[in-house]
């Protein structure tokens, strides 16, 4: 890992060990090319971390353009919050319950500060048969709609630009992960944001979620989707583990009822190779049996800074498989159609069980083309 990869790791962390104090002062005594560490800093989310990073280590060497990039971003953040207040208290009085993941609740439910997690657009869960009454009050308050999926809409506002994600599911049918809106409502915290009161995951289903989405990160980098994975997304998981502190027994039994056990255990991994994170000992041994896909060889610095090598077609679905928990969902991902079938494949009612013929051609059809190609 390089000198500048090493330095925003150790910098931006929430409690800097000996260790990591040390070796960012000796590193911060070479030559920094700061121009390029601020620019890798902001792509990767970490600027206000590195800001306060840099407070606390060397306070004397902060440049002068890093608290000005974090106070614009603060400004971005106060008002993209009042928007997804804005837009919760009118689902609200409609009568549609809504719970918001990431964004401002990442921030202030893991950080402690809504300035020190910066998000480019707002993510708000309703319940499938409430989606469409949804959509239809976001559009009335100016929103438009850019990609609908059937599980999910991107939409953007028409005169802020501001981007909001409409969810019907946390993910599509296709990635295993089975928690629904009223299993998550039943369960939800509750945080203030602009003195209102608003659901959010609490701390053990959302360490899942966020587990789900760096294993599809990952996926995305190397399926060429992504050119990296942002260290953001495995500071949320060490900063969540270590400030929330959640409940391990809760954690294990929920991944084995959603089937992301081996999820879990690849998404912590990762993190445990770039974090200091520790983890009870009992959840290391129960992760221990969990077996783990072996179609990530290489280092996280491949992924977070670019040089991982892209999955041959085998090894694209040899990973889809092995990061299912049960079997039956490994014969699922050939056989069963997902509703993003049905999305690139519309049929009417009375064909639509041609899907089930379908799906097994376009998989062969997508990784066979793959393999050929590499």
């Amino acid at each position: 890992m390089s000198n500048q990869a090493l330095l925003l790791i150790d910098l931006t962390q929430s409690q800097v060990d000996t260790a990591s104090a040390v070796r960012a002062r000796s590193l911060l005594g070479l030559p920094v090319d700061w121009e390029a560490l601020l620019t890798t800093t902001d792509q990767h989310g970490m600027s206000a971390l590195m800001l306060r990073g840099l407070r606390r280590i060397a306070p004397d060497q902060i440049p002068a353009t890093l608290p000005q990039l974090v106070t614009l971003q603060l400004g971005r953040t106060m008002a993209m919050t009042r928007e997804l207040t804005q837009a919760l208290a009118s689902l609200a009085d409609a009568g549609i319950p809504a719970i918001t993941f990431k964004g401002p609740t990442l921030a202030v439910s893991v950080y402690g500060d809504l300035g020190l997690r910066p998000f480019g657009d707002l993510d708000i869960l309703v319940r499938p048969d409430d989606f469409e009454a949804a959509l239809a009050l976001l559009s009335e308050a100016g929103y438009r709609p850019q990609r609908p999926f059937p599980w999910e809409c991107h939409l953007v506002h028409g005169e802020r630009g501001t981007c909001l994600d409409l969810h019907a599911a946390l993910s599509h049918d296709g990635i295993p992960y089975g928690l629904d809106f009223d299993q998550l409502e039943a369960r939800a915290a509750r945080i203030e944001l602009d003195d209102i009161a608003v659901a959010c995951p609490d701390a053990e289903d959302l360490l899942l979620l966020l587990c789900v989405h760096l294993a599809k990160d990952m996926w995305d980098v190397r399926s060429g989707f992504a050119p990296n994975v942002r260290l953001i997304k495995l500071a949320d998981i060490a900063e969540l583990v270590r400030r929330r502190e959640p409940d391990w027994d809760l954690v294990l039994e929920r991944a084995q009822t959603l089937r992301v056990l081996r999820i879990l255990r690849f998404a912590l991994g990762v993190v445990r190779q770039v974090y200091p994170v520790t983890l009870p000992a009992g959840v290391v041994r129960s992760l221990k049996d969990t077996p783990l896909p072996r179609s990530f060889p290489g280092r996280p610095n491949d992924y977070l800074f670019g040089g991982a090598k892209p999955f041959s077609g085998v090894e694209e679905l040899l990973f889809q498989l092995r990061i299912r928990d049960r079997l039956r969902d490994r014969v699922a991902l050939i056989f069963t159609p997902t509703s993003l079938d049905e999305h690139s494949l519309s049929l009417p009612p009375r064909l639509r069980f041609l899907h089930y013929l379908t799906r097994p051609l376009r998989m062969a059809g997508r990784y066979g083309r793959q393999l050929l190609r590499r």
